[in-house]
């Protein structure tokens, strides 16, 4: 089997996007000839004869995706231009939050249910195939119809599974912390720390006068636990700082118990010194930029994906308003002595099924939304920023791609990226959630939990590339 695991530093997008995006030439003037009414205008068909969905007679086209609210009113915006533009096609939409979105697919999959077209996470192509059987669609086979030169062949090799292109990749997105000056300037800090012990440090300073073992909505914290995933989050990066090495390969873990054992002993002194929350002031759940520790300006940072940014930019003090002066981005504090890491992968992708009964219509439709002009703009930076030379151009040449993107994109481009396509599989993480919420409330110690982590996760891992 292929080695999956990749661990990469990415180049800036700004250069290669703007390098694209050279003004095509000028086209001569011609002066129309005098007529009492307008011409008509033109056909949707540019070329006459080209196949386009208008020749497909009356078609539903199921698509399924994630996300926040704001993304689902852009795609269905852009899903209205498809059908004005052709009126025969209809676009069935199924939006939802991302938790349970991998497992109902997996259920859809299993039934031959799925829908034509579905937003997926780049990991999902990979862990739904260990043995190198893609299970969507091959887009290669509809290359006439998807314009495969809108991606390098990098970008594409994201989504190559079996030697099939199981998708297209939207863009690269990876984990950063943005932050509250408002809450560093207090305690003389000029930016976010830099490494855990500093962020320790600080953590001291702001949790003095938290109430003990209870937040009555005025506790204060370095680093907000929003969404209960953040040691989650952090300890591929810190495991890959302190050992040089992702989480697994090819299907083995690939550090020793000692080595785990070191980042929940780091867990423990940042919850114990009240840098971040204690369980008992947790609550899980989704959008984490409406929690009311980021909302009320309580929280030093929180450990966002950059295609986020804005939601915490928007709900910061007052929702609605532009703070972005009195936030800033930073990366993810690492190990004293080690140098910057963060997680990163492609932001996400789209696949079509295997069994669809319409596949040129859902490739056109695929090739629309990274192509078309109006969709790219209608989509905007809510799936993040995009990979795609055409909606690359037109994002970050018209302001689309936000300042708080660009800054975080920037921190990308300078850390080395961690990619593991099997670290958000939920067969792995829901056992690792399960560890980290004992160790948390004290039931074992660091020792324990990290034998369970390495033997849950090579148990889980052992399940998937025997299937």
């Amino acid at each position: 089997m292929k080695k999956l695991i990749k661990v990469l530093p990415i180049m800036l997008l700004a250069g290669f996007v703007f390098a694209a995006c050279a003004a095509p030439a000028p086209e001569p003037v011609v002066t129309p000839p005098a007529v009492v009414e307008p011409p008509p205008p033109p056909p949707v068909v540019e070329t006459p004869g080209e196949w386009t969905p208008a020749d497909a007679g009356n078609v539903t086209i199921n698509f399924s995706w994630w996300g926040v609210e704001a993304r689902a009113e852009a795609m269905e915006a852009a899903f209205d231009i498809f059908m004005a533009r052709y009126p025969n096609v209809t676009i069935a939409g199924d939006w939802g939050p991302f938790g349970g979105h991998l497992d109902s697919l997996i259920l859809q999959l299993a039934t031959g249910e799925e829908p034509d077209i579905m937003q997926v996470n780049y990991a999902w192509v990979h862990s739904l195939a260990p043995d190198g059987n893609n299970v969507f669609f091959d887009i290669n086979a509809v290359s006439d119809i998807v314009d495969l030169s809108e991606w390098t062949s990098g970008d594409l090799s994201f989504m190559n599974v079996g030697g099939e292109l199981a998708g297209v990749p939207h863009g690269m997105n990876g984990r950063i912390v943005v932050y509250n000056r408002l809450l560093l300037e207090e305690f003389g800090l000029d930016t976010f720390p830099a490494t855990v012990e500093e962020l320790i440090a600080f953590g001291e300073q702001v949790s003095v006068g938290n109430n003990l073992g209870m937040d009555l909505g005025d506790n204060r914290y370095a680093l907000a636990n929003l969404d209960n995933l953040l040691f989650d989050l952090s300890i591929l990066t810190w495991l890959y700082a302190t050992t040089g090495n992702p989480l697994q390969q090819g299907g083995q873990m690939l550090h020793t118990e000692e080595q785990v054992a070191a980042i929940f002993d780091l867990v423990y002194e940042l919850q114990a010194t009240g840098t971040v929350q204690n369980p008992l002031q947790e609550t899980a759940g989704f959008p984490n930029h409406n929690d009311p520790v980021w909302t009320s300006g309580r929280a030093g940072g929180a450990l966002v994906w950059v295609s986020d940014v804005n939601n915490f930019k928007n709900t910061f003090l007052v929702e609605g308003s532009d703070h972005w002066e009195d936030l800033g981005v930073a990366p993810l504090p690492v190990p004293a002595g080690t140098s910057p890491v963060t997680m990163q992968r492609p932001s996400l992708g789209h696949a079509i099924s295997r069994n669809t009964s319409h596949p040129e219509v859902a490739a056109y439709l695929l090739n629309f939304l990274y192509t078309d002009p109006d969709a790219i703009r209608a989509i905007g930076a809510t799936l993040g920023v995009p990979f795609s030379r055409t909606a690359a151009e037109i994002t970050w040449g018209e302001g689309i791609v936000s300042d708080p993107q660009i800054e975080g994109m920037e921190i990308l481009a300078v850390a080395v990226g961690v990619i593991d396509e099997y670290f958000e599989d939920p067969r792995l993480r829901e056992p690792r959630q399960g560890i980290f919420g004992e160790f948390r409330h004290g039931t074992i110690d660091s020792a324990t939990a990290a034998a369970r982590f390495v033997n849950e996760q090579q148990s889980a891992l052992d399940t998937i590339f025997s299937e």
